[in-house]
């Protein structure tokens, strides 16, 4: 049994196809007709145009893009703000010693501050209360706070130029170009309430009654260091909560006394016990 290899018609034993025949006959009588030549599909080899939904996709996918850009954009400035702010605070903000210490240790700090700059009046206030200033001025002054204050800072001056002297006798004894004081807190202990109360009494001068509200006792290791050279000791400052803050306490029972802040060792002994 045969096929016509063109329109698949089946075909008995000797016979043909006349389909391409026909087919060949009504071409022909188109193209006579005027119309054009049949000719073979033809396909696009050019680029074909972007569908509407595909560029709409490409919008949204470059609006994605662009507002992933400016987050990180923004997420790196609010890092480099944070970090500028943590720069200022750590160059313009931060206490004097550079750290943040307790309240209570801060006395402690501002009475080495004053010996190595040579300042008696910063040490005066790591100790000094109002209360000081009071009974001085109704002592000597009928009650005049500003002449007590007056007076006590002209006794730092001079104090402060006996500071001075010391240094340089110090440096030429010890053939030394910058001698320096610091500290290290190494302990602390709370001081009970009948603690307090004691050093109310001892320190009338400088304390209210029932004025202190909380105490520690510090172990503190002391160090004075001339250029390459160093000497530690060590012993106990007693720094107390007042109204006015905190304050160091002066190891003696006695009275308060300025004229006692004379030279380095001086100052560390009247806080000090070993």
């Amino acid at each position: 049994m045969a096929f016509c290899k063109y329109c698949g018609k089946q075909l008995r034993e000797g016979e043909q196809c006349t389909c391409a025949e026909e087919a060949a006959a009504a071409n022909n009588r188109i193209f006579a007709e005027g119309s054009a030549a049949p000719q073979a599909p033809v396909y696009p080899t050019q680029e074909q145009p972007v569908q509407p939904d595909m560029q709409q996709n490409s919008t949204a996918l470059a609006a994605g893009n662009r507002k992933k850009k400016t987050g990180i954009i923004i997420a790196a400035a609010a890092v480099l703000l944070a970090v500028i702010g943590v720069l200022v605070w750590f160059l313009f903000l931060r206490g004097d010693d550079g750290s943040d210490m307790p309240d209570y240790e801060k006395p402690v700090s501002q009475l080495f501050k004053g010996i190595n700059q040579q300042d008696s009046s910063i040490c005066i206030d790591a100790m000094a209360t109002d209360r000081a200033y009071r009974i001085l001025a109704d002592e000597e002054y009928d009650g005049d706070i500003s002449k007590s204050r007056e007076q006590v800072q002209r006794a730092c001056e001079e104090v402060s130029d006996l500071m001075k002297d010391f240094f340089e006798e110090a440096s030429d004894e010890w053939n030394a170009e910058r001698i320096s004081y610091s500290y290290r807190i190494s302990g602390k202990e709370r001081l009970e309430d009948y603690e307090l109360r004691e050093i109310e009494e001892e320190c009338d001068s400088l304390y209210e009654s029932r004025g202190l509200s909380s105490g520690y006792r510090l172990n503190v290791k002391v160090t004075v260091k001339a250029d390459d050279r160093s000497e530690t000791a060590s012993g106990y400052f007693t720094v107390v909560k007042t109204d006015d803050g905190w304050r160091l306490v002066p190891k003696s029972n006695e009275d308060f006394k300025f004229s006692r802040l004379h030279e380095a060792e001086d100052m560390i002994e009247l806080g000090m016990e070993s």
